[in-house]
């Protein structure tokens, strides 16, 4: 073979091993992808049109065999969407477990004509919220309507009817893909807002109450739900996704301080009803209210209640013998804890219901025009879920009674506005804290009176009576023989009148 020929030889070997060592890498290299791929899902390595078609047909056929609480005979092409929560219980001991319903779920529901809704969004794929819920119920009733001669969809989610009907973008996926389904609509299909929790007879508020119990009571079905898809095929370009969580949108910050106070209450079942002052909001609380005499009980009901030392019919019992019930002194069928006195208990509730209408119309006089609408609806909602639990708090339950505030540095305010809000929280907060704690110590008071026993109502006999009488009697004859007996001389003179003066 010439040298010209063993050099093309070499060439070609070269040339195929280098081919077959790159094919071998990059085979390795997509493995290793697909591997971690797999873990947040198998169709994320499919088209997402083919995916969202896919997901829109399996929520098609969902409603062919609902559960009997979404049947309903409607002669008009009307619907309803409704979702509800129950969120993770936070034990402070030893975790118990409820056979009638899971620990957290999130469901929604659709109600229509002769059939219905009910799925669960409870999933490890995707981080949702009550909100993602109401959109994913929005939108498979838009999606069913369209494919049943049209309709209109009754939601009591304001946010999503507004959003609908503005330019503003998507904040997740859900709302991505309710809004691709609303511009693609063929038909005479609508979303409207209807009040929640009404005792109307209109067509609307029944509808809007048939839906909510759907949604509230699937929680519990012996068959659970069926799960809602996860729409990745609407998921932002750049995505967190965290195993045994799921997909991350919106604010990350907010999910790693949610994280760490789960770990803290898992590591530390002893403690976990204490709370960590730097979940909260870091702003000063005012000196006035701490500093005056009116309202330094307040300060002393915070201070105990933060060393959870606050006397609650709970603690006296675990502490001492005997002589305390654990259970709530106003009738309530729970524990009487310090929170359940101050955000759960029915007797305070007028009290409650006060303080926050209150707050509203403070917090109204202090928001002027700068202030966007956004971050206003943010402040009124944050506002009117000051004193009971709710996911604006970041362990999901209110501290207000400890002098704790949810924090406020996402709605990114002037500093002077920040402070001014925060001062009119806590100001709030101790008012309502130290008059309920007040009067429960008043009713601790008034039982601790009427469990003492009654004066005795024992008299003397008449025997007794006249004998005493008898030996007094005596007594006072003795006394004055004595006194005649003594000479004058021992007998002390009385007082007399002042001798006049002799010089006068």
């Amino acid at each position: 073979m010439s040298g010209i020929g063993i050099g093309r030889a070499l060439e070609g070997e070269v040339t195929t091993g280098s081919y077959k060592y790159v094919h071998r890498c990059l085979g390795r290299s997509v493995g290793v992808g697909i591997a971690i791929i797999w873990g947040a899902g198998p169709d994320l390595l499919l088209p997402p049109k083919l995916c969202q078609e896919a997901a829109e047909r399996l929520i098609l056929t969902l409603p062919l065999d609902p559960p009997d609480i979404t049947h309903h005979r409607l002669t008009d092409q009307v619907y309803a969407s409704d979702a509800s929560f129950i969120p993770p219980s936070l034990s402070t001991s030893l975790p118990t477990i409820d056979t009638s319903k899971p620990p957290s779920s999130l469901t929604l529901s659709v109600v229509g004509p002769s059939s219905g809704l009910v799925t669960s969004l409870s999933s490890p794929r995707y981080q949702a919220a009550m909100s993602h819920a109401e959109v994913a119920g929005c939108l498979s009733a838009v999606l069913y309507a369209e494919h049943h001669a049209g309709g209109t969809i009754y939601s009591d989610y304001l946010p999503v009817v507004n959003w609908l009907s503005s330019a503003t973008p998507a904040p997740s996926a859900f709302h991505r893909w309710l809004r691709d389904i609303y511009a693609r609509r063929q038909r005479d299909t609508a979303v409207v807002h209807v009040k929640a929790h009404t005792d109307s007879l209109s067509l609307p508020a029944r509808l809007n109450r048939a839906a909510d119990h759907a949604a509230s009571h699937c929680h519990s079905l012996y068959c659970p739900p069926p799960s809602f898809p996860t729409p990745t095929f609407f998921l932002a370009p750049y995505c967190i996704y965290a195993p045994g969580c799921g997909f991350i949108e919106g604010n990350f910050m907010r999910y790693i301080q949610k994280r760490l106070t789960d770990t803290f209450n898992a590591s530390h079942p002893a403690w976990s009803h204490l709370t960590s002052p730097h979940l909260y909001d870091p702003t000063p609380p005012p000196l006035f209210p701490y500093c005056t005499s009116p309202y330094a009980y307040a300060a002393v009901v915070q201070l105990y209640a933060r060393s959870a030392q606050l006397d609650s019919g709970h603690l006296l019992a675990s502490r001492l013998d005997a002589g305390h019930s654990p259970w709530c002194r106003f009738g309530c069928d729970a524990l009487e804890t310090p929170h359940h006195l101050f955000t759960a208990c029915f007797h305070f509730d007028g009290l409650r219901s006060s303080a926050t209408a209150d707050l509203l119309l403070s917090l109204d006089a202090v928001l002027d025009a700068s202030i966007p609408s956004a971050t206003r609806r943010a402040l009124v909602d944050l506002s009117a879920h000051l004193f009971s639990d709710s996911n604006a708090w970041p362990m999901g339950q209110t501290r207000f009674y400890m002098g704790f505030v949810p924090p406020l540095a996402h709605l990114s305010l002037p500093s002077a506005m920040h402070t001014h809000i925060v001062h009119l929280w806590h100001t709030a907060s101790i008012h309502l804290a130290g008059r309920i704690w007040a009067k429960t110590r008043q009713r601790a008071f008034e039982l601790l009176r009427a469990s003492k026993p009654a004066p005795s109502t024992y008299s003397i006999p008449e025997i007794l009576r006249s004998l005493f009488h008898l030996l007094s009697g005596e007594l006072s004859f003795t006394l004055s023989d004595a006194h005649r007996s003594f000479p004058d001389s021992c007998v002390r003179p009385r007082p007399t009148d002042r001798d006049p003066d002799p010089t006068l």
